[in-house]
């Protein structure tokens, strides 16, 4: 029996690979932001209410989704996605205005998403 090896469209590679990029640049960044705050003066301790530790684990939860993207595009895209989303809605029930900044980390989430998708469809044809 002979297996047919569809080749994939290179703009849907730019997707996988584009996601991939800004996916690992956000957990770098956010990674080194932990250590940067680790690091500071031990002189302060750190009294985390209930919402800011639901906060932070949604923000997990979105890192880990981001990662798990590099291999399960669809799993991870929809858990950095909601996750992402959850943070949104949270803040913003708050009053916290001015979130566009957080807007940018759904886009690796939407790129994993449609490469998913698109990956998908192109398989079933």
């Amino acid at each position: 029996m002979e297996t047919i090896i569809q080749k994939k469209p290179v703009w849907l590679k730019i997707i996988r690979w584009t996601a991939r990029i800004l996916a690992l640049l956000i957990i770098i960044i956010i990674l080194l932001m932990l250590i940067g705050e680790s690091i500071g003066s031990s002189s302060h301790k750190i009294n985390l209410s209930g919402r800011d530790f639901l906060l932070l684990s949604v923000w997990g939860i979105t890192l880990i989704g981001l990662g798990i993207g590099f291999w399960r595009e669809g799993l991870g895209g929809l858990i950095s996605l909601v996750s992402t989303l959850s943070h949104i809605i949270i803040l913003s029930s708050e009053g916290v205005g001015n979130l566009k900044s957080f807007y940018v980390f759904l886009v690796p989430s939407i790129l994993y998403l449609m490469y998913w998708y698109f990956n998908k469809t192109i398989k079933a044809k």
